[in-house]
């Protein structure tokens, strides 16, 4: 059907330059190399369940491959082939130790219930073979907007309880800012895997 069509949106050069600054080139290599493996377990699995690439998209918090329809097993298999390689990766730890700890870190946050984030889009799968397309909306629906504010209760626990500063409420905010708004589609078009 030919090339899927690639964006790089101008929040992905923000990201970067931020990164540049905050942080040692090493990681940010190993980081960008661990994001690469996760993708293309993705990309190799769509491949293997039959599946095309519509676009990817490259923005602020990481890349989204855009997929056309695919049966929810088959989705399932793909929304779990990124973390699953990321999780390959620490079978490199000996020689790669940062490279397969930004894996490790990926693919747990990837994990999270949260759609369109990998596990999100996992457990709308399953509840989707389980209980009907219905119920599966209105199942992630309600999680999706649990799972950040339960997060963020985490994080203000232990910036007081533990004093761990400010930056433990970043990652929670970022995820209810950028997932909270966001409707999960009800009709299986254009999906895309984190």
């Amino acid at each position: 059907m030919g090339h899927p069509r690639i964006d790089i949106l101008p929040g992905a050069y923000l990201m970067a330059a931020l990164l540049l600054l905050l942080l040692p080139l090493g990681w940010i290599v190993s980081w960008a190399a661990a994001a690469m493996v996760h993708e293309l377990f993705h990309i190799f699995v769509i491949s293997l369940c039959g599946g095309t690439i519509r676009q990817i998209r490259i923005g602020s918090f990481g890349a989204e491959i855009e997929i056309g329809y695919m049966s929810p097993f088959r989705e399932l298999l793909c929304a779990l082939a990124g973390p699953a390689g990321g999780l390959l990766m620490l079978l490199l730890f000996r020689w790669l130790p940062l490279m397969s700890a930004l894996a490790l870190l990926q693919s747990v946050c990837n994990l999270l219930p949260v759609y369109p984030l990998d596990g999100g889009r996992a457990l709308r799968c399953v509840l989707e073979m389980t209980a009907g397309e219905d119920w599966a909306e209105k199942i992630s629906g309600i999680i999706n907007r649990i799972v950040p504010v339960f997060m963020l209760l985490i994080a203000v626990w232990a910036c007081i309880y533990w004093k761990l500063g400010y930056c433990v409420l970043l990652p929670p905010l970022l995820l209810s800012i950028k997932y909270l708004p966001r409707k999960i589609p009800c009709k299986r078009r254009g999906l895309g895997l984190q």
